[in-house]
Protein backbone atom coordinates (compact mmCIF):
# COMPACT_ATOMS: atom_id res chain seq x y z
CA UNK A 1 0.00 0.00 0.00
CA UNK A 2 1.62 3.62 -0.91
CA UNK A 3 1.45 6.10 1.56
CA UNK A 4 0.32 9.83 0.81
CA UNK A 5 3.05 12.05 0.93
CA UNK A 6 2.75 15.79 3.42
CA UNK A 7 1.86 17.57 0.00
CA UNK A 8 -0.78 15.03 -0.64
CA UNK A 9 -2.29 14.48 2.82
CA UNK A 10 -1.78 18.56 2.82
CA UNK A 11 -4.18 18.52 -0.72
CA UNK A 12 -6.33 16.16 0.70
CA UNK A 13 -6.64 18.61 4.13
CA UNK A 14 -7.07 21.62 2.54
CA UNK A 15 -9.71 20.38 -0.40
CA UNK A 16 -11.94 19.43 3.02
CA UNK A 17 -11.19 22.43 5.12
CA UNK A 18 -11.61 25.27 2.43
CA UNK A 19 -15.04 23.50 1.20
CA UNK A 20 -16.51 22.74 4.74
CA UNK A 21 -15.44 26.37 6.17
CA UNK A 22 -17.11 28.29 3.14
CA UNK A 23 -20.07 26.15 2.65
CA UNK A 24 -21.10 25.66 6.40
CA UNK A 25 -20.01 29.45 7.19
CA UNK A 26 -22.72 30.44 4.38
CA UNK A 27 -25.25 28.19 5.33
CA UNK A 28 -24.73 29.07 9.34
CA UNK A 29 -24.61 32.94 8.86
CA UNK A 30 -27.62 32.50 6.74
CA UNK A 31 -29.86 30.32 8.17
CA UNK A 32 -28.90 31.58 11.84
CA UNK A 33 -29.65 34.53 10.89
CA UNK A 34 -33.37 33.43 9.35
CA UNK A 35 -33.85 31.53 12.85
CA UNK A 36 -32.81 34.88 15.11
CA UNK A 37 -34.99 36.84 13.09
CA UNK A 38 -37.89 34.58 13.13
CA UNK A 39 -37.69 34.10 16.99
CA UNK A 40 -37.38 37.64 17.32
CA UNK A 41 -40.72 38.42 14.96
CA UNK A 42 -42.41 35.51 17.25
CA UNK A 43 -41.65 37.33 20.42
CA UNK A 44 -38.74 35.02 21.25
CA UNK A 45 -36.40 37.50 20.92
CA UNK A 46 -34.54 36.26 23.86
CA UNK A 47 -33.66 33.05 22.17
CA UNK A 48 -32.88 34.29 18.99
CA UNK A 49 -29.00 34.03 19.59
CA UNK A 50 -29.56 30.45 20.47
CA UNK A 51 -31.87 29.59 17.61
CA UNK A 52 -29.48 31.16 15.64
CA UNK A 53 -26.64 29.12 16.91
CA UNK A 54 -28.03 25.82 16.75
CA UNK A 55 -29.13 26.06 13.15
CA UNK A 56 -26.07 27.48 12.38
CA UNK A 57 -24.33 23.82 14.08
CA UNK A 58 -26.81 21.96 11.78
CA UNK A 59 -25.89 23.81 9.02
CA UNK A 60 -22.11 23.05 9.61
CA UNK A 61 -22.82 19.22 10.35
CA UNK A 62 -24.63 19.03 6.85
CA UNK A 63 -21.85 21.05 5.01
CA UNK A 64 -19.15 18.57 6.15
CA UNK A 65 -20.86 15.41 5.58
CA UNK A 66 -21.61 16.67 1.93
CA UNK A 67 -17.85 17.70 1.87
CA UNK A 68 -16.22 14.43 3.07
CA UNK A 69 -18.55 12.48 0.45
CA UNK A 70 -17.83 14.93 -2.37
CA UNK A 71 -13.80 14.63 -1.62
CA UNK A 72 -14.10 10.87 -1.37
CA UNK A 73 -16.01 9.93 -4.41
CA UNK A 74 -16.16 13.06 -6.85
CA UNK A 75 -12.96 15.34 -6.45
CA UNK A 76 -9.90 14.34 -8.88
CA UNK A 77 -6.79 14.81 -7.17
CA UNK A 78 -3.15 15.25 -9.58
CA UNK A 79 -0.76 13.21 -8.20
CA UNK A 80 -3.41 10.34 -6.57
CA UNK A 81 -6.44 9.00 -6.21
CA UNK A 82 -8.92 7.56 -3.76
CA UNK A 83 -10.72 4.70 -3.73
CA UNK A 84 -13.40 3.60 -1.08
CA UNK A 85 -14.02 -0.04 -0.82
CA UNK A 86 -16.62 -1.74 1.19
CA UNK A 87 -14.99 -4.20 3.39
CA UNK A 88 -15.47 -7.96 2.52
CA UNK A 89 -16.81 -10.22 5.22
CA UNK A 90 -14.13 -11.94 7.37
CA UNK A 91 -16.13 -14.11 9.28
Amino acid sequence: MNELSRREHLALWWSFIWRATLFGGLAGIMLGAFAGVVMNLVGLGAYGAMAGGVAGFVCNLVATYWTIGHILTKKKYASFSIRVERAQDVF
